[in-house]
């Protein structure tokens, strides 16, 4: 007897037509609905190597960092491994700022997937992603973030 065993992604509900708060000509790296009806999410321009990280209700973001989208300095991509789980991180930093995207799958009651924010050191607000539909695609980032030195 034979046994297939699969690396599956991440196991949340991948809607064709949920794209949060990336163009239609943009590639989704990660996206997802916070709470108050706003969402989350990073975007890859189709034209240019680059990223750029969006958040606040659809159609108008409040916040979308870094303003020249070619700047992948301000980028960090990071895997973790644990025990019982891994967890990848995106950090893009503004100002003084620092928004971390993570997706941390454990199966248990460590599992988060949403944004970390911190102001220099001090976390100041930590936003889950709410509902089922998740898109997470950190295979889609530039090499050049996701292959630092």
């Amino acid at each position: 007897m034979s046994v297939l065993l699969l690396a599956l992604p991440l196991a949340f509900a991948e809607d064709a037509s949920y794209r949060g708060l990336c163009a239609a000509d943009e590639t989704v790296v990660f996206s997802c609905p916070v709470k108050a009806n706003k969402h989350l999410s990073v975007c890859k321009p189709a034209a240019t190597e680059g990223l750029q990280y969006r958040f606040g209700p659809a159609g108008s973001p409040e916040l979308t960092t870094p303003a020249a989208i070619t700047d992948l300095s301000v980028w960090a991509y990071e895997e973790k491994m644990y025990a019982r789980s891994m967890a990848e991180e995106l950090t893009v930093k503004n100002g003084e700022y620092a928004y971390t995207v993570t997706s941390q799958q454990s199966g248990g009651p460590d599992s988060f997937v949403g944004v970390v924010v911190r102001k220099g050191e001090q976390e100041i607000a930590t936003l889950p992603c709410v509902g089922e539909t998740v898109l997470v695609h950190f295979d889609r980032l530039p090499n050049a973030v996701r292959f630092q030195d």
